[in-house]
């Protein structure tokens, strides 16, 4: 993995190596303050990936906006491209240019939040594209019930498959050869067998590595947990799209790279058991189910007045 550290005798960011697992929130005092910027050999080199959120400190959000809004204006070798990972904290107020492509990974809280994320592309007359992730099952209605209505125009919409998405991100370039040789052309409902092994390999490797390190698989469960209490602040005229009661937390638990059941998950957040000290003696408070346990927090923050993303 690489990340720009500041030569303290040029007084400017350079890209060093630095271990993969490494931490990156040990710098010391006088760096503190700077914008996180970080590439791994999946992006290349010449990418660089800001990160924005509400927990950042306001000297530190301005100081990466600033970084990120000047590479992209002035199109640096070093910052080619450049990727802003955010939370809410960025869907409205800041100004934005140049942005050439948002990616919702999590669906908006609210159709009018989509349309102001989405509008962070294509300004001023400007091309742009837009993803949203959505998983299959209800998730699929909001394309019909919300999206359409705010994208009249239907061409401009376009429905992947995660198939599709993993085979481009996958794929041998030589299976698509060899099929195109064999047939003609190449099959694209056809599912080839290195992309979905090697796809498989790669999310074995996470869980393996959220196993080994605690700290990362802390952080897993954190978010997690986060997710399933932010799920639960959708709109409820777009409830019957977003029902977290009807999340199957195994499969979400999973694509965190958890191997842990929920239940245990639910364990390990907090403990179920508690005791106040008295003069004399302790009372045991009585044990909550786990799943019920997530449930109740995520209608706790649905009745909540405070966002997730704490802005």
């Amino acid at each position: 993995m690489f990340k720009k550290r500041k030569n303290r005798e040029t007084d400017k960011f350079e890209t060093v190596e630095v271990p993969y697992y490494s931490k990156y929130d040990n710098e010391d005092e006088n760096e503190e303050e700077k914008p996180s910027i970080l590439t791994a050999p999946l992006l290349g080199s010449n990418t660089c990936v800001y990160k924005l959120h509400g927990s950042l400190s306001q000297q530190q959000r301005a100081s990466t906006l600033q970084s990120f809004i000047k590479d992209k204006s002035e199109g640096k070798d070093s910052a080619k491209h450049s990727i802003l990972f955010c939370t809410d904290v960025a869907s409205r107020g800041l100004d934005l240019p140049n942005i050439s492509s948002v990616i919702e990974y999590d669906p908006p809280f609210s159709v009018e939040d989509h349309l102001h994320r989405i509008g962070r592309s294509a300004r001023v007359g400007n091309e742009g594209s837009a993803v949203l992730f959505l998983l299959p099952g209800n998730e699929e209605g909001y394309v019909d019930g919300k999206i359409k209505v705010v994208h009249p125009k239907e061409d401009n919409l376009r429905i992947i498959s995660y198939e599709d998405v993993l085979k481009e991100g996958f794929a041998e370039p030589e299976e698509e050869q060899e099929e195109k040789k064999a047939s003609g052309k190449v099959d694209p409902k056809k599912k080839f067998g290195k992309w979905d092994i090697h796809a498989t390999t790669w999310h074995l490797d996470v869980e393996r590595w959220l196993l080994e390190d605690s700290t990362a698989h802390d952080q897993a469960v954190q978010a997690f947990t986060s997710h399933i209490r932010a799920y639960a602040t959708h709109l409820s005229t777009e409830r019957s799209f977003f029902n977290v009661k009807l999340l199957h937390l195994g499969h979400l638990a999973k694509s965190f790279g958890l191997r842990e059941t929920p239940k245990k998950l639910g364990k390990s957040v907090g403990s179920n058991t508690a005791f106040q000290d008295g003069a004399n003696s302790s009372k045991k408070i009585k044990k909550e189910d786990p799943r019920k346990k997530m449930l109740r927090m995520a209608k706790m923050a649905l009745n909540s007045n405070s966002s997730e993303f704490n802005y």
